[in-house]
């Protein structure tokens, strides 16, 4: 699980706060693989 913690953890709402620069489902992508 040492992987999670090194990955920054964002609550929802901050999700909704970030700009969007690719689709969410991208971004989701991207953590699944660095959590892998």
């Amino acid at each position: 699980m040492t992987g999670v913690i090194q990955v920054p953890v964002f609550t929802l709402q901050e999700f909704l706060q970030l700009p969007e620069t690719k689709p969410a489902s991208e971004f989701m992508d991207g953590r699944v693989e660095l959590i892998n």
